[in-house]
């Protein structure tokens, strides 16, 4: 199944399949921080951008961190992806250098 339609129509399985591949591997392509795959995440915030990526999450994460959703975080850049992890450490953020690391 593509990976865009499980997360739609079935996150939770998603962030398991990603929690394990992450979990199995040790390739500095992929991380994850403060991620419980059997949380039931119902948003995911996206960035594939550097450093107009922190800007934009900056705005959105303190959105969501007040409507009291369960989210998660997925960066593609790992510079964005450690600034967010020193800025919200509680957060689920997940980084992963390209589409592979994400199956």
């Amino acid at each position: 199944m593509d990976k865009i339609k499980l997360l739609f129509r079935n996150p939770k399985l998603f962030f398991k399949k990603v929690y394990n591949r992450l979990k199995g591997k040790t390739q500095p392509s992929m991380r994850a921080s403060s991620f419980d795959p059997f949380d039931d995440h119902t948003h995911l915030l996206y960035s594939g951008e550097g450093a107009a990526g922190l800007s934009h999450l900056r705005l959105w994460i303190p959105r969501f961190l007040e409507a009291g959703v369960k989210f998660a975080v997925m960066v593609r850049n790992y510079t964005l992806y450690r600034s967010l992890v020193e800025l919200y450490p509680d957060l689920p953020i997940l980084y992963g250098k390209n589409e592979k690391n994400v199956k």
